[in-house]
């Protein structure tokens, strides 16, 4: 079973829309051979070490990284899911982002930032708008971070292009936590 790898303080927050059934039954996201995620993240920066699936606790405890889904049924396809499904995922991720007071959550996928906004109106890349508010002494704001999905299903972003968009993100994330410290 795939659960949320969640936890406060983090500098990041990865949503897909729903897991597949192999990291689903493995308990690691993103484990499938032909999915993207684990190449672009190695090629982003974030970390300066590389690190897979299997030291997803390092993430988070370590390096500060979750991951979660809109939706926790385990799918081929993300057209499986129901209106209803995605619908209550949603409203289930606003509550997360909140109680846990993330900064940055990115959206791995056209469909789970569209199904969590509202919208189909916005840009890839950083989004302007704040998810939320929150108070405490530096205050606080939550920002979406959209990019292609990492499934390999996925041909219009080829890997070089999911790439970019993780080197970005990273770069964002980076200076996001340079901030904090300071």
């Amino acid at each position: 079973m795939l659960s949320d790898i969640i936890d406060y303080d983090l500098r990041l927050l990865f949503v897909g829309i729903n897991p597949d059934p192999q990291s689903y039954e493995m308990g690691m996201p993103y484990i499938g051979r032909s999915n993207h995620f684990w190449p672009c993240f190695h090629s982003s920066g974030l970390l300066d070490k590389r690190v897979g699936p299997r030291q997803i606790g390092d993430l988070l405890n370590i390096h500060r990284i979750g991951f979660t889904n809109i939706c926790a049924r385990p799918t081929v396809r993300a057209s499986e899911l129901s209106v209803r499904e995605k619908q209550r995922g949603a409203v289930a991720l606003r509550c997360l982002i909140e109680e846990y007071r993330l900064s940055v959550v990115c959206f791995l996928g056209v469909e789970a930032y569209t199904v969590f906004a509202g919208t189909t109106r916005f840009r890839l890349g950083l989004q302007e708008e704040v998810i939320t508010r929150w108070s405490n002494a530096l205050g606080g704001a939550c920002l979406a971070y959209v990019m292609p999905s990492t499934s390999a299903r996925v041909v219009a972003y080829q890997l070089s292009d999911k790439k970019e968009f993780f080197r970005e993100l990273a770069t964002y994330v980076i200076a996001q936590q340079q901030l904090r410290q300071n």
